[in-house]
Order: structure tokens, then C-alpha cells, then sequence
């Protein structure tokens, strides 16, 4: 119902836990600092207006609370999310090994714990993707989709819906 009852849906992704260069990989991140919350936050209020819908989809229950908690209008899917905000985080990963102990490759192995896509072990993988497509289809039916970081899953909102209105926040 929320999307057909107000006038303007407001989309939202923040993908944190995942996105870090580790261990040699290409992740998708453009800058090497994760997006600060209050930055996505402020953006968001730019377009937000009290007549309108903020859908929040994100691996980050912190980010999500906090939208909670400056919005008065938000809604979310009851999905398992890491409990860690990875708001502003830096670290140099990208030459990490399996057992490597410096600050940055122990501060990732912490955050590898409870990641939501690739760690949360504990989450069937089925349910994971199933959780996933949903987001991006409820995305999708957005009028405006603020997105964090490139990639396979902030893509596909606009590959379903050609008309949604995307600003990229990477």
C-alpha cells in the first residue's frame, strides 16, 4: 500500500558490509571510504518531502533505524541484516590474506562475521537471493532511487523500470 497511496516513493539502497577490496578483488567501489549515513541521509532530505514514501533497502540494520528515526514515513522488508554501520569506514584491503593481522584486514575479517550477502551463514542462500529480488523489484517501482554503489544489484532497478529517476551517491 505504500506504494500506490502517496504521491512520491523515494528508493534507497546502502550496501555496506560488502564492499570492500579484499583480497585482491574489483569490488565497485569508486572511492575507497564507505558513504557517511548523515552524507546519504542529507541527500535523501533534498527530494523528501513529508507527502512522500522512503523505501529502505539495505545489509545495514543501523542504516535502515536511523532512516527510522529521521524520516516519518519509511518502510523496509523484514530481511536479516548486520548489526555493524560501515558509515565512513576506510580500509586498505586490497592486499589482505587469509590470516593476515594488520588493523584493516582484522577490522574486515570482523566485518566478514556478519555480512549479509556473502558471510551470514546462518541464512539460507535461497533466502538471501529471494530477499534481494524483491528489493530491487520494490525499488524499481520508486520514483526517485538513490543508490550508494554500482554493480549487479543497484543496476537492475533501472533496467526493470527505464523511467525510474537514479542518483548515484558512489
Amino acid at each position: 500500500s505504500y506504494f500506490t497511496n502517496k504521491k512520491l516513493v523515494i528508493g534507497v539502497h546502502y550496501r555496506g558490509t560488502d564492499k570492500f577490496m579484499a583480497m585482491g578483488g574489483t569490488e565497485d567501489l569508486k572511492a575507497s571510504k564507505h558513504k557517511l549515513y548523515d552524507d546519504v541521509i542529507k541527500e535523501i532530505q533534498s527530494k523528501y518531502t513529508n507527502n512522500c514514501v522512503l523505501f529502505v533497502a539495505s545489509d545495514e540494520q543501523p542504516f535502515v533505524d536511523l532512516c527510522k528515526n529521521t524520516f516519518e514515513n519509511v518502510c523496509s522488508t523484514n530481511v536479516k541484516r548486520s548489526s555493524i554501520s560501515t558509515s565512513g569506514v576506510e580500509l586498505d584491503t586490497k592486499s589482505c590474506k587469509k590470516y593476515d593481522e594488520t588493523k584493516d584486514c582484522s577490522k574486515l575479517k570482523e566485518i566478514e562475521k556478519q555480512r549479509r550477502h556473502r558471510g551470514g551463514r546462518n541464512v539460507n542462500p535461497y533466502k538471501k537471493g529471494k530477499d534481494a529480488v524483491i528489493d530491487i523489484w520494490l525499488l524499481s517501482k520508486c520514483n526517485i532511487f538513490f543508490r550508494t554503489h554500482g554493480g549487479n544489484f543497484g543496476s537492475q532497478p533501472k533496467r526493470i523500470n527505464p523511467n525510474l529517476e537514479v542518483i548515484d551517491l558512489i
